[in-house]
């Protein structure tokens, strides 16, 4: 996904931006990190 895409790698603290399906720019800011268990 382009938000997958976009955090992957990113630590608490950085930002990460991508384009959303309508064409607009999306930025978030990482506030917390969370292994996820299946």
């Amino acid at each position: 996904s382009p938000l997958g895409s976009a955090v992957l790698g990113k630590r608490v603290g950085d930002t990460a931006g991508y384009t959303l399906a309508n064409g607009k720019e999306m930025i978030v800011e990482i506030v917390k990190v969370e292994a996820y268990a299946h």
